[in-house]
This record gives C-alpha cells, sequence and structure tokens, in this order.
C-alpha cells in the first residue's frame, strides 16, 4: 500500500498514512494531531522495485515500453 504525506493546514504539522488507493479516493483524511479535515496531500519521494535493471541515461519512454515487457504483467 502506498504511503502518503500530508500537511494540516489548522495545526500546520505534517503527517504520513499507509492507505489502500480507495481509502485515498475517498478523501477522508483527519489530521492525527487535532482532528481537522482541513488537510492536503504534499508531494513524496517514492521508489519502485522492478526486475530488470534499468541503464544510466536511459528515456523515461524506453524504461516504460521496457516495464511493459516483463513477464507476469
Amino acid at each position: 500500500m502506498p504511503q502518503y504525506n500530508f500537511l494540516c493546514r489548522a495545526c500546520k504539522k505534517e503527517f504520513s498514512k499507509i492507505l489502500t488507493l480507495s481509502e485515498h479516493e475517498k478523501g477522508k483524511i483527519v489530521c492525527p494531531h487535532c482532528k481537522s479535515k482541513d488537510v492536503e496531500q504534499r508531494w513524496a519521494a517514492f521508489y519502485a522495485v522492478t526486475s530488470k535493471k534499468s541503464k544510466k541515461g536511459e528515456p523515461l519512454g524506453q524504461l516504460r515500453m521496457r516495464a511493459r515487457e516483463v513477464p507476469g504483467r
């Protein structure tokens, strides 16, 4: 499940939550500090584990094409 970062506009504290995609789509996120629903999602870094190594400097379009070649997808 993805981890999402949020900022509460009411208390100005950042927090993160691990949510399923359906939970995230519902958008009923509550600040764990002040219980406010006035929160905004923040950008966060992420990583992906793949079965093939990408070549350094390989354009993103080629990486996407190679990702489709992975068996079982």
